[in-house]
């Protein structure tokens, strides 16, 4: 049971890793072990400097800003104004689906 155990949690692990590369790559940074991430290199007094310390040794990624300048483009206050109308169809037809059969499974309507 031990063994089940822990060869499933391995290869968690290692579908978790191969999902990461075929991702956008992170920004650099220290190395984290899965599941708790960087929390066991941070320290209990003196976050301030630790944090300090790692932004002089990683420093700034252009990738990140790329990727912020990009998410902010898409998602500001005009571009959501262009979808509100969309928004308001779809929860229509979901609270109407709701109140005529609220046993049924919505999953797919969700999905839409």
């Amino acid at each position: 049971m031990l063994l089940q155990t822990f060869s499933f949690a391995l290869l968690v692990t290692a579908a978790v890793f191969y999902a990461r590369r075929k991702r956008i790559p992170l920004p650099p940074g220290p190395p984290s072990i899965p599941v708790i991430g960087h929390i066991h290199l941070i320290p209990p007094a003196g976050q301030d400097m630790f944090f300090y310390e790692l932004g002089k040794q990683y420093g700034d990624d252009k990738n990140y800003r790329i990727q912020r300048k990009m998410f902010e483009q898409y998602f500001n206050k005009a571009k959501c104004r262009e979808y509100r109308d969309i928004q308001l169809r779809e929860a229509r037809v979901l609270a109407q689906h709701l109140l005529a059969k609220p046993e049924t499974n919505f999953n797919p309507l969700l999905l839409r």
